[in-house]
């Protein structure tokens, strides 16, 4: 292998908001020559998001910077359910051609995921695995066994293994995997341009907060996710209706869509709730522009194995609460340093940690102001030279 070029494989099932400018910025890395396999193309079409309930076409999906290839094309129908095995087939055809040096793999679960992992051993290309998996989470002993044997298989036989925290370390430990094959790729989300909002954003941040009727005393709690059942959104909505009921000068703004609004609003209706604004779906080039309104971030979650939502609240200079269902605490939240973390669905205790960031503006502030410096390291730079030190590490 070439040690100034590395030919390198992504695979993913489509192109995902979270994942796109990262493949952008490592084709900013002379040393690789990227090509992402997707299984379709669903998020660039739009389609109905069940989370949300309505359709979703992300923006910031860039797939024209680096060379991209939908493998739902390569079919005479161009379905975007295509079979394992036409996946599998594929694949085995575009890899032997593309003559990779390793393969990237997001995920496990999904069926492009586990017929590349496939191919590309039996092609006997490097596979190097990234994923979200975690062992903190609760589950039957059916459930568990079945998550390990096809765990163990697919770790063991992976030749690196990029871990995005400490909760995914851990479950990469579980099966027995050495040092040297960990490398410490941190979930993050695009810090560059969300800083670049927030500059921008910040001389207009006074009249934004006022067009939600929000004054400067208000202290305004935030919530960014699907309002979903798992998300607990209505945990958060008891927890304001509390700190009101104490005559806190709290407002509360929930950035998301979902089954459960129509709930949230009905209880705001009959228990006379102010001050709480729900936006309905927002797309990436619209949350700057929500976030700035913020001066806490909350996401009660009792599943929830990363929440990258957590990064981008605190490049806005939110302190953050969280669950202990939320798989980022063990990464991003020093206690009383850059957030807090509670039980999940304990209001009671969501309450208690968020009087002391409600009523001590130079707490919040320094907090904030830690969550900020503690989540820039989170960055695709890092991610981009962890991937080059595994390639380099297959020499």
């Amino acid at each position: 292998m070439d040690s100034a070029s590395y030919r390198l494989g992504v695979v993913t099932t489509h192109p995902i908001q979270y994942q796109t400018p990262l493949f952008s910025h490592l084709v900013q890395h002379e040393q690789i020559n990227l090509t992402v396999y997707f299984e379709n193309n669903i998020s660039l079409t739009g389609s109905v998001d069940p989370g949300f309930g309505v359709v979703v076409t992300w923006d910031r999906v860039d797939v024209s910077s680096y060379q991209a290839r939908f493998l739902n094309e390569y079919n005479e129908v161009k379905t975007q359910n295509l079979s394992f095995w036409e996946i599998f087939r594929h694949l085995m055809t575009i890899f032997r051609q593309d003559k990779l040096d390793a393969v990237l793999v997001f995920g496990y679960a999904s069926k492009i995921a586990r017929a590349a992992h496939i191919a590309a051993r039996l092609l006997r290309i490097p596979v190097f695995l990234r994923g979200e998996s975690e062992i903190f989470m609760p589950r039957s002993r059916v459930q568990t066994l079945a998550r390990d044997i096809m765990a163990f298989f697919l770790t063991r036989t992976s030749s690196r293994l990029m871990y995005i925290g400490k909760a995914n370390l851990a479950f990469y430990k579980r099966y027995g995997n050495p040092d040297s094959k960990l490398f410490f790729a941190p979930y993050g989300v695009d810090n560059q341009y969300f800083i670049s909002q927030q500059n921008a954003l910040m001389s207009q941040r006074k009249v934004l907060r006022q067009a939600y009727g929000y004054g400067d005393d208000t202290v305004v709690i935030v919530f960014s996710a699907k309002l979903i059942e798992r998300k607990r959104p209505m945990d958060l909505l008891k927890a304001y209706q509390k700190l009101h009921q104490q005559g806190h000068p709290v407002g509360l703004l929930f950035i998301g869509e979902g089954p459960l609004r129509q709930h949230m609003e009905s209880y705001l209706k009959q228990h006379e709730i102010e001050g709480v604004h729900i936006t309905g779906f927002k797309n990436v080039t619209e949350m700057a522009q929500e976030y700035i309104v913020g001066d806490i971030f909350v996401l009660p979650s009792s599943k929830d194995t990363w929440g990258l939502v957590v990064n981008e609240a605190m490049l806005f200079g939110m302190p953050a609460i969280v669950t202990d269902r939320v798989g980022s605490h063990y990464d991003l939240i020093e206690e009383g340093v850059t957030g807090f973390m509670y039980e999940h669905g304990d209001v009671d205790a969501l309450v208690d940690v968020l009087v002391p960031l409600v009523t001590d503006a130079d707490l919040r502030h320094k907090m904030g102001h830690a969550a900020r410096q503690k989540v820039e390291h989170y960055s695709y730079e890092t991610n981009a030279q962890a991937i080059l030190k595994a390639l380099a590490s297959l020499q």
